[in-house]
């Protein structure tokens, strides 16, 4: 209720209050335009920035550790289906079978810990080669993850998707290979892979390869 309080405060009138909060929103696929309309140019970008300032303070408050289970599980889901964090509901067979890493890495493949996060035989020197599939559970996420990097518009399946030169998957960020990030429905799914110094060149084809069988087998 305080953050319509804040709207209200910066100029918004009851009937345009009414309209955010009756608009049918999908968290992982509807944009702000589409909500807002023409209620973007009622507020000032000072004014707006007084409204978050504010809301953040409040937010700021909020102590994570007293919150229930029920509340804590309610944020893991928001921001899942916001795309700021990646999901956790596939398994990383069949989200990319060992049998498929392994042909890809060109050996033995061994699951890391965190993630879907592979790495292959260890060569005798130079890069181990290393495969990891991130999934989130909104087509934004494709935006967020790549608007501040140098990306190139690649043919990789979906409905959109990008490149960038080196890995870079779940925070975690080397110069070797290439990361090709795939916006396709309500999904975005991160392929980023590093070859060995004997066959360092990521193809396009490849990524495309790999990012389609994800999407066919978690759909």
């Amino acid at each position: 209720m305080q953050l319509f309080e804040l709207l209200s405060d910066a100029g918004l009138t009851t009937a345009q209050l009414g309209e955010i909060a009756n608009a049918p929103i999908e968290p992982s696929t509807t944009e702000v335009a589409a909500v807002t309309g023409d209620l973007q140019s009622t507020i000032t970008d000072d004014e707006l920035s007084e409204i978050a300032n504010t809301f953040r303070a409040a937010v700021e408050e909020l102590d994570f550790l007293e919150l229930s289970q029920r509340q804590n599980a309610a944020l893991e889901r928001s921001v899942n289906e916001c795309g700021v964090l990646p999901s956790d509901d596939y398994d990383c067979d069949d989200v990319l079978p060992v049998a498929e890493v392994e042909a890809v890495l060109g050996g033995e493949a061994t699951l890391e810990d965190d993630g879907c996060a592979y790495s292959g035989p260890e060569p005798f020197e130079g890069h181990t080669p290393e495969i990891e599939v991130v999934v989130y559970d909104s087509a934004r996420s494709l935006e967020f993850l790549t608007s501040a990097l140098d990306v190139v518009d690649v043919n990789g399946g979906g409905d959109q998707a990008v490149s960038i030169e080196g890995f870079n998957a779940n925070g975690r960020s080397i110069t070797c290979g290439r990361t090709l990030h795939v916006a396709d429905g309500d999904l975005t799914v991160v392929v980023a892979l590093c070859l060995s110094d004997e066959d360092p060149e990521v193809a396009d084809d490849q990524f495309a390869e790999i990012a389609q069988g994800v999407l066919e087998r978690i759909a």
